[in-house]
């Protein structure tokens, strides 16, 4: 058997179920007749536990042994139902009955962390001969669910179940965990509509599911997936048809994960006080059970709202834990790359230029699943790739974006995201104004709305709720005013000498009418990099357009031509 290291000492079998207060009496009552909260099922598992020490000779306990291990998971207290199948296992029992042991250690295997032993326990139970129906299918589904959880799911492994007959493998939890493979690759891969279609089938199967241990996970998949799209009322839906499976049949130690997506889904739709309650009721609760799998995600959800809230440091301090808990290695195909974005996020906020070039520099901007789970993450690369002069990496976060939204034509939030990166790099205000209308992300419409005010000036939406279409006219009467007078705005009444070689021709050229195409024609760039380098003008001018560019251009010309006499006489 592979042990859990759940503690350096363990207590004996019989100190185990002794001071465990679900097989113990409580007040006056009988262990029959100690109050019960968790369902009608309860009283059979309580009476399995006592007949299992106090009414049969020791030669007849193990029969009812399974029950009593899942009696104490659907408390949620997993450490005392490993002990006691290991304990069972290590007195030697028949085989179909240690291979229903090790198929009921799989489900709080997975929830601690420990996908490895899940899978390897699984296998295990499978290569017992002449397995129920039940225990078949249920090892199958875990080991399945295993994989996917641990990046190790290929469709192979769905294709082998999908392709069984309709009457052996419908209502099975192997298909429905095959199909919940299935959307976890696709979602990985960026393709939105296939994810929903087989999550779709998934929790469809689930629902008819005989078996309790499995049902819960397709829902909250489907619940996850909806969030991130900003479906709020069809998210909401499906946790609660989770939360219902997971209620119903004690599955205690599944809790905080259904806590989890609630927190991620609070947090999306701009709750954040009651995102960060959840989540912290999430982390404690998953720290009292041991279902360690998600303290890492409740910590790393903890930190995002620390980050936003301003507090950085506590921000950093989620982070570490996060990195000290997970079970997962750096860059794991495993862990999510939303949480991978939160720790770039957090890391480069108060990093020097030269350090946050090179964290820039990372493979997230290969994982299309992150510009499905972040709309604002594309924006955020353009950003700071600006801040720090990286170019390059603001185009590849734009095409990143462009090419996910491409795929997936009628997805809104994920077209909204890469409009947002585009229109900042070129800058263009109507891209913004139309992502600030659209965006469901509450955080990602926070900051397109920031990247507005910087492109007119700032201060300009200010607390007076003037509508976004207002402040782009009035952005356009302004540069408008620019135009007609013959000294620019500003204080400055030239262009300052701290302009680069390049950016000087681009600013004359500007002056002369030139687009940005014929500029990069011109003086052999892209028109890419034209946009960048004209970015960097303006912000090194205090301007907002290329209309105020092109008149402190043309008032320099004619200061220069007025103090060299070139006038002439008139």
């Amino acid at each position: 058997m592979h042990g859990l290291a759940w503690s350096d000492e363990r207590r004996s079998l019989t100190d185990s179920v002794e001071s465990d207060p679900l097989l113990t009496t409580t007040s006056s009552h009988t262990v029959d007749e100690a109050p019960l909260s968790l369902g009608s099922h309860e009283p059979a598992t309580h009476a399995a536990v006592r007949s299992l020490y106090t009414d049969r000779p020791t030669s007849h306990r193990p029969t009812s042994v399974v029950a009593a291990v899942r009696a104490l998971l659907s408390k949620g207290w997993i450490e005392s139902a490993v002990m006691l199948a290991e304990a069972t296992l290590n007195d030697g029992v028949p085989e179909e009955l240690a291979a229903e042991l090790r198929c009921a250690l799989i489900a709080p295997l997975i929830t601690s962390g420990h996908t490895d032993e899940a899978i390897a326990i699984a296998d295990q139970v499978l290569a017992v001969p002449d397995l129920s129906t039940t225990t078949f299918d249920d090892t199958a589904a875990g080991r399945m669910l295993a994989l996917v959880l641990q990046g190790d799911f290929a469709s192979d492994h769905a294709s082998k179940v999908l392709q069984e007959p309709d009457g052996t493998c419908h209502g099975q939890a192997r298909t429905a965990i095959a199909l919940t493979g299935l959307a976890h690759l696709e979602w990985s891969a960026g393709n939105v509509a296939e994810a929903l279609c087989w999550g779709r089938r998934a929790a469809t199967c689930a629902a008819s599911v005989k078996s309790a241990d499995w049902r819960w996970y397709p829902p909250l998949m489907m619940a996850e997936m909806l969030g991130e799209l900003g479906e709020f009322d069809d998210a909401e839906e499906m946790l609660r048809q989770a939360r219902a499976e997971i209620d119903q049949f004690g599955l205690t130690m599944h809790a905080a994960q259904a806590d989890l997506i609630r927190a991620r889904l609070l947090l999306r739709a701009g709750r954040q006080t009651a995102a960060r309650l959840t989540a912290e009721a999430c982390l404690s609760s998953a720290l009292e059970l041991g279902t360690l799998r998600v303290v890492p995600s409740a910590e790393s959800v903890l930190a995002l709202i620390a980050f936003r809230s301003g507090d950085v440091a506590l921000a950093r301090s989620y982070l570490r834990r996060c990195r000290e808990t997970s079970t997962y290695e750096q860059g794991s195909a495993a862990r999510s790359a939303r949480d991978e974005w939160i720790q770039l996020l957090v890391h480069t906020s108060k990093e020097d230029p030269s350090s946050i070039e090179a964290l820039l520099h990372t493979n997230l901007l290969h994982r299309p699943a992150l510009f499905v789970e972040e709309p604002g993450a594309a924006a955020w690369f353009v950003r700071v790739a600006m801040d720090v002069g990286d170019e390059k990496i603001a185009i590849k976060a734009i095409e990143a974006a462009h090419a996910v939204a491409n795929a997936n034509i009628g997805t809104p939030a994920v077209a909204t995201g890469a409009l947002h990166a585009r229109s900042l790099f070129e800058p263009n205000l109507d891209g913004l104004l139309q992502v600030i209308s659209e965006y469901g992300d509450a955080w990602a419409r926070e900051t397109a709305i920031k990247d507005l005010r910087a492109l007119l000036g700032g201060g300009v939406l200010s607390s007076d709720r003037r509508d976004s279409r207002n402040v782009a006219e009035s952005g356009r009467n302004d540069s408008t005013n620019a135009k007609n007078t013959d000294r620019p705005h500003g204080d400055a009444e030239s262009i300052p000498p701290d302009l680069t070689k390049t950016e000087r021709a681009i600013a004359e050229l500007v002056g002369q009418g030139l687009t940005n195409r014929q500029i990069a024609h011109r003086i052999f760039l892209s028109p890419h990099t034209v946009n960048y380098h004209l970015r960097r003008i303006f912000r090194k001018l205090g301007i907002n357009s290329r209309v105020e560019l092109a008149s402190r251009e043309r008032y320099a010309v004619r200061r220069e031509i007025r103090s060299s006499g070139r006038y002439g006489s008139s």
